[in-house]
Order: C-alpha cells, then sequence, then structure tokens
C-alpha cells in the first residue's frame, strides 16, 4: 500500500509507517482511520448469505430493469428514477409516473430526483428537461425556461436552497425563480457535467465522465484533472460521505478527498476498484458499488469481500432508508438488502440446512447437531467448524454439555458418543448396555447419573455403568422425547402419550383427560416461580401451578398449535418455536388468562416477512432451542439454526403514515381534492390508500370508517376502499395502518383524512320540504277562490298530481335499491350484494345442512392488458368477461356472480360440494378461453386467462362465512403463485 501496512489489534487499525513515507504517504496514513470507524461484531462478520436480498424487476411493476437513482421521500415513499420513468414505492405496490400517464413528461428516461427544504420534488430527464412535482402535480423545465439543456444528468440542492443542474451543454442555477448557466468557456472541465456534490462550506464540485472535476467557489470555475493528480479523467463517483466530506473515485480505481479549498486528497482503500456510489450505513460498513465489478463492502481493518447480487455487476446507485434497509440501483433492478435481527447459520454459511438439535457453553459457542451431516461448532464472531469429523455424516439428534466439560452426543441410528476433549471419543451402543441406538433426549441429573431416551426406552448412567432406568417399566409402551429435572428434584419426562413425572419413588402420568392440551409433549420449561409449561406437537400450551393445568390454544389467543421447544427471555416473554413459525408470549398474559382475567393471550407469530430464513422449526430431539450467556437465544429450523437477540426482534415498529393516493368515482379516476366532490347520482366510490412501509409491507393490518363516530371497518391488507352509496353532505374518510397484529393507533394518529361531499339529490335538497309546503299552499288557496265553480276539477288534478309525484318517488327509491346492488361497469352484482347474499346463503345452509362453496376469479396480467390497449379495452374485457360468466349456461338460476373489486369476481354456489364446485370452475376457464379476448403482454396465453381459487365449506365447520371468501381468496393467491391460467382449490392442511 504505497509504503506503508498495518495490522489489526481488536477492531481499529493500528498503522506501521515505513521509513521511506514521504508527506503524502503520511497525510494517506492518517486520513484512512477516518474513514473508517468501529462496528458490532455480529454487523462485522455476517456473510452476504446472511442478509436478505429481495430483487424487484418488472415482473413486480417496475417499468423498467434499469434503475439510475433511490432516494426515501420525506413522506415514507421510496422514490426511483429508472429509464422509463418516475416510480413510487410504498413497500408493496410501484406507482409509475411518465410520458404515458403524465403529459408533463417529455421523456420518460428519469436519471435524478432531489428533495427541496419545503418538500417539492426536482426530477431530471435525459432529454425532457426538468420537471418538478408538487403534490399531485407535474411542472417541466426546459431549455426554453433558461436550462443549459435538455439532458440532465443531476440535481443538487444547495446549503442555499439553490437548485443546481448538472446537463449535456453546462450547469445550471436555478435561485429566486431565475436560472444562470456556465459553460466550457466560463471555466468549466467539460459542458457535459454528470455528477455535483457540496462540502460543509458550501464548495460546489462537478464531475464529468472525459475532463475530471470542476471546482465551483461562488465566484468561478476551475478546472481539476490529472495535471492537478487525478490517476483518470473518467469521474465515476462524485459523493459526500458524513465523515469525510465529498469524495471522488475514477474509472481506474483512484479514491480523493475533496477539499474546500479546491485542492484534492488521495486515499488509499486497497485494491483499485471503478467505485461508482458509495454508502457508509448506519452501523459505519462502507458499501462500494462499482461500475462493472458489482458491490462491496469494506471494514474499518482493510477486510474487504464482495457481495454477490444476482450476477449483477453494474451498481449505479446505494441508498440508505430510515428503517436501516439497503437499496440498491443496478442495471438488472432494484435490490433491497436487510440485516435482520434473525442470525441464520445454515449451508450457505458452513452449517447444515436441516438441524435438530442446538446447545451453547459458558462461552458463547453453540454446537448444532444436524441430519446426516454431523455436529457443526459456531464461535461468537460467527466462525464455523466441524469439531469432530468422526460425526461427519451421521444424524445428531442430542446434545449434553456436563457441568465437567464433557460433550454427550447422541445420535439418530448410530448411539451415543462422549467427548471429555477434542482428540477422540467413547462410544456407548446397545452392546454397552443402551436399549436402543436412536437417541431423543439426554439430561445430567444432580446425582452425576446421565439419564438416556432412546427408541428402546430409558437408561441411566452413571460411573461407567449403562442399567435400564427405575421409569423404564412405566414408560415401556410409549417414546420418550423430553427430559427436565426441576427445582424439587423431580424428573419430568415428555412422551407420546403425555407427561410423566418421576419423583424418586414413583410414577405419575398426565394425558389429555387430564387437561393437557396435547399427549405428544415435545417440551418442558420451569420458570423461576416453579410454575411448569409444557409444549405439545399439535396441542399447544399447558401451564401447570400445583396441581392445576391450564391449556392454551388457537381459543385463548396462541398463534400457532404446535410447540417445539420453549425458551425464557429472562424478560416475561416466552418465546415457543413450531412448524409453522415461531411465537413470542407474554407470560403476564398467559397468567392472566389461566386466572380467567383475561380472554386472550398477548403473543405474535413470526415467519419469513418477519426476517426469518426458515420458518419451520424442528422439535422432537432434545435440546431444541438454547440460551447463550449474552441473553440471545438458538433455534434449530430446516434452513439451518438461527440466533437472535429478543430484545432486536420485537424493537417498536417504525411509525407508519397513511396516506390517501387515487380515487375513482363510478369508476373513473378523478382528480385528489379536499373536499371532494361526488355527484348525487353516486354509483361506486373507489378510494386507494397505502402506509409506506420498505422492511415488511405485508404484514401491514388497515381500518378506515366514514364519519368521526361511526364503526371501524377492518380491511386487513385490502389497499383500497369500496362504496356503493354515500348520504348526501359533507362526511369525512379516515384510514389508519398498524404494523402486524398490534393495536391500531389513537384516532389522530397516523391517520390519512379525505372530506367527501356528495351532491344531494333533488328530494335531499333542505329546500324540497319547504318547497313543497308553499307548493301545498298556494293550492289551497287557489282551490279557495274557484271553490265555488272548479271544485271537482281541482280534486282532481290534486289527486292526479299526488299520484304521479309518488309513482316518481317509488321508481326513483326502487332505482336507488338496483343500483346499489348493480356494479355499474359490468352489470352483474357488486361487493356489497355479494356480502348481503353470503350471509343469508350462509344462514339458510346452516339450517338445511348443505355445503356452500365461492370461487374467487382474477384476470391474469390485467395490468398489462390495460398498459397495451388501453383502459376502454380494459372496461370492455370486463364486461365481456362478466357476460360470459352470466350466460355460460354453468350457474344455476340461484348461483350469484359478483364483481368483488378490481379485475376480481367471485361466484357464490349454495348447495354446491367441492367437486361440484371444481368443475364449474373449470367449465369457466373454458369458457374464458373460447371468447378469445386477444392479450399481446401475457406470459401465459394469447389471448386473455384467469386463476381461480375454490373453497368449499359447511357452516359448522367455521366460525362465519368470510373465512370461507378467505380460504378462496388464499387458493386463488396459490394458483397465481403456481404460474396462473388454472385453477386451485383449497386443501385445510390444519
Amino acid at each position: 500500500m504505497h509504503g506503508y501496512g498495518f495490522i489489526v489489534h481488536g477492531v481499529r487499525p493500528i498503522f506501521v509507517l515505513s521509513p521511506r513515507l514521504s508527506p503524502r504517504h503520511l497525510l494517506l496514513a492518517l486520513l484512512l482511520p477516518l474513514f473508517f470507524s468501529a462496528t458490532g461484531t455480529q454487523a462485522l462478520n455476517r456473510s452476504p448469505s446472511q442478509f436478505l436480498v429481495d430483487h424487484y424487476g418488472r415482473e413486480q411493476g417496475l417499468p423498467s430493469e434499469t434503475v439510475w437513482m433511490a432516494r426515501q421521500g420525506p413522506s415514507g415513499y421510496l422514490w426511483l428514477a429508472t429509464r422509463r420513468g418516475l416510480v413510487r414505492f410504498d413497500g408493496l405496490k410501484f406507482t409509475v409516473f411518465n410520458s404515458e400517464t403524465h403529459p408533463a413528461f417529455s421523456n420518460s428516461d428519469v436519471r435524478a430526483i432531489e428533495w427541496t427544504v419545503d418538500g417539492q420534488l426536482w426530477i431530471a430527464t435525459y432529454g425532457g428537461g426538468a420537471l418538478r412535482m408538487n403534490g399531485d402535480r407535474f411542472t417541466p423545465v426546459t431549455s426554453d425556461d433558461g436550462l443549459a439543456s435538455d439532458t440532465v444528468y443531476d440535481i443538487h440542492v444547495a446549503a442555499n436552497s439553490s437548485v443546481w443542474f448538472a446537463t449535456g451543454d453546462g450547469v445550471s442555477r436555478f435561485r429566486d425563480g431565475e436560472f444562470r448557466s456556465w459553460d466550457r468557456a466560463d471555466g468549466l472541465a467539460t459542458n457535459r457535467s454528470v455528477r455535483i456534490a457540496e462540502t460543509a462550506e458550501g464548495t460546489l464540485w462537478f464531475g464529468s465522465l472525459t475532463n475530471g472535476l470542476s471546482v465551483f467557489d461562488g465566484e468561478a470555475f476551475r478546472t481539476v484533472g490529472v495535471a492537478e493528480g487525478l490517476d483518470s479523467p473518467e469521474v465515476h463517483l462524485l459523493h459526500r460521505d458524513r465523515e469525510l466530506g465529498v469524495l471522488a473515485g475514477t474509472q481506474r480505481g483512484g479514491a480523493y478527498r475533496l477539499a474546500d479549498d479546491g485542492h484534492i486528497h488521495p486515499l488509499a482503500l486497497g485494491d483499485p476498484l471503478p467505485v461508482e456510489t458509495l454508502l457508509r450505513d448506519g452501523d459505519n460498513t462502507l458499501w462500494l458499488g462499482t461500475y462493472g465489478k458489482g458491490l462491496w463492502r469494506q471494514w474499518e481493518d482493510g477486510r474487504r469481500s464482495a457481495f454477490p447480487l444476482a450476477g449483477t455487476q453494474l451498481i449505479f446507485d446505494l441508498t440508505e432508508d430510515r428503517d436501516g434497509n439497503l437499496w440498491a440501483s443496478t442495471v438488472k433492478g432494484l435490490f433491497r438488502i436487510r440485516s435482520s435481527a434473525f442470525l441464520p447459520f445454515g449451508k450457505a454459511e458452513g452449517v447444515s440446512d436441516s438441524t435438530f438439535v442446538v446447545t451453547v457453553d459458558s462461552e458463547g459457542h453453540a454446537l448444532a447437531g444436524a441430519e446426516n451431516a454431523g455436529l457443526f461448532s459456531i464461535a461468537p464472531d460467527g466462525s464455523t467448524r466441524e469439531p469432530f469429523p468422526i460425526l461427519s455424516g451421521q444424524s445428531v439428534s442430542s446434545l449434553l454439555l456436563r457441568d465437567n466439560g464433557e460433550l454427550w452426543v447422541g445420535t439418530f441410528g448410530d448411539g451415543l458418543k462422549r467427548f471429555a476433549d477434542s482428540a477422540g471419543g467413547q462410544f456407548l451402543g446397545t452392546v454397552d448396555g443402551l436399549a436402543g441406538k436412536h437417541i431423543l433426549a439426554l439430561v445430567e441429573r444432580r446425582d452425576g447419573s446421565i439419564w438416556v431416551a432412546s427408541d428402546g426406552g430409558v437408561d441411566r448412567w452413571h460411573d461407567g455403568v449403562v442399567q435400564p432406568a427405575p421409569v423404564q417399566q412405566a414408560v415401556a409402551d410409549t417414546l420418550v422425547r423430553h427430559f427436565r429435572e426441576t427445582s424439587d428434584g423431580t424428573l419430568w419426562l415428555g412422551t407420546n402419550d403425555g407427561l410423566f413425572a418421576w419423583n424418586g419413588r414413583s410414577v405419575q402420568h398426565w394425558s389429555g383427560d387430564d387437561g393437557l392440551a396435547g399427549t405428544i409433549v415435545m417440551a418442558i420449561h420451569e420458570d423461576p416461580r416453579g410454575i411448569l409449561w409444557i409444549g405439545s406437537r399439535d396441542g399447544g400450551l399447558t401451564r401447570r401451578e400445583g396441581d392445576t393445568l391450564f391449556a392454551f390454544g388457537p381459543a385463548q389467543g396462541l398463534p400457532q398449535p404446535s410447540v417445539l421447544a420453549i425458551l425464557d427471555d429472562g424478560a416475561g416473554r416466552l418465546w415457543l418455536s413450531g412448524g409453522e413459525g415461531l411465537t413470542w408470549v407474554e407470560r403476564d398474559s398467559l397468567d392472566a388468562v389461566a386466572r380467567g382475567d383475561a380472554q386472550a393471550v398477548r403473543a405474535r407469530l413470526l415467519r419469513e416477512s418477519d426476517g426469518l430464513r426458515a420458518a419451520q422449526f424442528q422439535g422432537g430431539f432434545q435440546p431444541a432451542g438454547a440460551r447463550g450467556p449474552d441473553g440471545r437465544l438458538w433455534l434449530p429450523t430446516n434452513g439451518g439454526v438461527v440466533s437472535f437477540d429478543p430484545s432486536a426482534v420485537l424493537a417498536p415498529a417504525p411509525q407508519l403514515q397513511s396516506h390517501i393516493e387515487a380515487v375513482r368515482v363510478n369508476g373513473e379516476p378523478v382528480p385528489l381534492r379536499r373536499p371532494l366532490i361526488l355527484p348525487a347520482d353516486l354509483k361506486s366510490l373507489e378510494i386507494d390508500y397505502t402506509a409506506p412501509q420498505l422492511s415488511n409491507a405485508e404484514s401491514l393490518r388497515f381500518r378506515y370508517r366514514v364519519g368521526t363516530a361511526g364503526p371501524w371497518q377492518d380491511a386487513g391488507g385490502r389497499r383500497t376502499a369500496y362504496f356503493t352509496s354515500l348520504p348526501a353532505g359533507k362526511q369525512r374518510f379516515t384510514v389508519q395502518a398498524a404494523a402486524g397484529p398490534g393495536a391500531f393507533p389513537e384516532t389522530n394518529g397516523n391517520s390519512a383524512r379525505l372530506v367527501l361531499e356528495r351532491r344531494p339529490r333533488w328530494y335531499e335538497t333542505p329546500w324540497a320540504p319547504l318547497g313543497g309546503v308553499l307548493l301545498l299552499c298556494l293550492a289551497f288557496a287557489l282551490a279557495y277562490r274557484i271553490f265555488a265553480r272548479r271544485a271537482r276539477d281541482r280534486e282532481q288534478r290534486l289527486e292526479e298530481l299526488v299520484n304521479r309525484r309518488t309513482q316518481e318517488l317509488q321508481a326513483a327509491l326502487a332505482k336507488v335499491e338496483e343500483i346499489s346492488r348493480i356494479d355499474s361497469l359490468t352489470g352483474v352484482a357488486n361487493r356489497r350484494y355479494f356480502e348481503e347474499r353470503l350471509a343469508a346463503t350462509w344462514k339458510m345452509a346452516a339450517r338445511a345442512a348443505r355445503p356452500v362453496s365461492v370461487i374467487m376469479l382474477d384476470i391474469d396480467r390485467f395490468k398489462q392488458y390495460n398498459d397495451n390497449l388501453g383502459h376502454q379495452a380494459g372496461d370492455e374485457c370486463l364486461r365481456q368477461l362478466a357476460a360470459s360468466l352470466g350466460n355460460s349456461g354453468v350457474l344455476r338460476d340461484n348461483d350469484l356472480v359478483a364483481r368483488y373489486g378490481g379485475e376480481e369476481f367471485v361466484i357464490l354456489l349454495y348447495d354446491a360440494d367441492g367437486d361440484g364446485a371444481a368443475r364449474v370452475a373449470r367449465r369457466i376457464i373454458e369458457h374464458v378461453g373460447a371468447l378469445k379476448l386477444r392479450h399481446p403482454e401475457s406470459d401465459i396465453s394469447p389471448y386473455v386467462t384467469v386463476s381461480l381459487g375454490c373453497a368449499t365449506a359447511r357452516a359448522g365447520e367455521l366460525d362465519d362465512p368470510y373465512a370461507l371468501v378467505d380460504r378462496a381468496d388464499q387458493a386463488l393467491y396459490d394458483a397465481k403463485r403456481a404460474g396462473r391460467g388454472q385453477l386451485k382449490v383449497f386443501a385445510d392442511v390444519s
């Protein structure tokens, strides 16, 4: 490294200076420690495979795979500059703004985005000038307005609020509503500048790809190129670091710190890399995105490692959002990189994916036993190894770390191994007296004896002698899976036939009839109060206090029935691993439910969407979980063993802010205005809302209401509110978001609000009753004046008038009732009527003990259909498909077809079992195919296809009919995930 090296002591670099150091080298040695700062051991040693990496491309909704830049905006959205438009991302949905959706865009190639202090967004385009976004309005700014060129590469908002533009024909400054431009004649290195950065003192630097750098001191420009010390005139990186200030990097790999006085100072970062973008994350780790060499991480001790991104080598931009997610903009789409609170160790990290058991020693070293792979050691720094090669290829099914330092390893099929040190081991098998060779559980008791559970029974080892345990006869007809010796000296045994206890004299047995939640006991835990917690494979959790048992299952709020391991985090929570994920539950809430003081426990189920690599945990072998000396919990999964700090997993969810994004009135989009004026003949109102959440958007739940005191409508994960009617006058629409199963915020929390004002019909106006009274008075006055000579005619006319008005009113009311049940676009039933029919059908089916089936239908790639053929063609497609469903001859007269929303339809079938409903669904697929509606953008078929999900149930099988709809919706999701254009029938695997 140019005459000096360095060694690592602890986590900070200590430099060893060479006698050959020049003043320049001395400066480099002094600057390099500033480039890095201390980072935690976990972050330092986390390998790329231990991050969660998500990719977003055209298939996920991006208009182009080429993403130039990503930035999180003031409202929490992630904004993207792409080759085909500006994109807004809320964590789940991409919204595109380009020349196809907004006429203000004359060119859709967006190269850069930047916010002003007052929240306006400036947008740079390649050939269409710049645009300014204020609210939902775009204002173009071009060379006709004073911009140096319509090809804009970068935008920078200076500390003095001036807006600078790097263009293809010079640089421009926008200040006080006016433009001023400079070019090569004014001292710029070249007219084509592509990057802008500003020092803390306000000095502006401009980078080019051909002529080095330009520096502007507020008065004049000066060129800084090869003659001034750059190793190449091709500058790719120009970035302001929070510790070093403005940095520049060249194609040849040179790195430089740019000073306020216009001078440059070289930096040595290791082997040269053509750095295109640089980011120092919240842990002070440097991320280097390069031009052609991929993504790299670099630490303060000089170590550097590549971070693979699905073969992508061209990284344009790196940014970190407020939740700590790293976003990489590349030529292959957008990547999200997250360091989950869960740290996995599987095959990619040198451990096996299918792990059975795990334990941790007093120094924090974890031992993980795996299926057909042996035993693995995981050091506190994250390094892994196989401490006993003799076990390689064996299935390790039980572990015991004795107080004297011995390690006992039970295997599945190869008996028991005893290791006093790393030099070898002693084998114990059936020839040594063990009852079986499949070892399931081990425990060391206070007397120094070791009890061994195998497929042949329970043995006791003491002083080198193996004998049948005293409980052998009592458990001879079952399989022991777990031991736990409690503080009173009782040995508890979890078996396939319930719970057993040995007090040294006799055996006591509990089964499901005695109050156990489940008979296959997989885990036993004693808390500091002496209360025993028993987990079963598929029955839930049991609490034992004294002689009282209390069972917890779904009815008490437990999210999953399987409990394979029970770990106490020391902070009042139990962590329960299971086949569906990881549950945390507050112990106080368990106590409250057991005492009858509460109805449901406070618990949450964590899955892959919460950061787990694999949510299927392993159990049935002991130990199926462990707590380390540092408080971290360890659990085996089918994706490797996972370690986590409970406090990090339970960190407060980021604050959410709801937003209303779009409104459609009678099927047509309308501008967002406050208040939003609605027509008197309102037939349908759709309000799209969201809450930007860039880490786990799938977990968000929403609720909304109209008015200030009305009931909240729980929308789950749905992000559209549907209305078929509203009362006349003003009312306020409010929507709120919550992360996961937590409580919604207070009413004035993160709500989004929209004032709605529906214009009244003539008979709803305030003057309508008054007008009627005045008309009646006038009629009486006229009648009084001509009563003598025209009494009969007056009575006849008055009667005709009353009859006519009554008929008109009845017709109007009938029309309103009809409209409230019919979807205006397709002519089939709307969602409101479907829900009314669903409730009535469910009650009728309950009385008659008949099945009810629901089919959910979704048009495949309908967004692409609209984008390619236009919304009119999309509406016509919906009408034709709806007509086909109604006239197909497949449905019976009492079957109901309804538009559920967007391109989704739902069919309600009374007295139709699963086979009958599936036949109807397949006939629908055939009828849709027979329409041969051209779909040029479909990757499934040249014609429009549909995906269907079907579910059937009887009233007694589910709590309410909406659970049946949810099942059909889940089956529809399975059909989409399986490739679309097909039917999936819900299969209850619980």
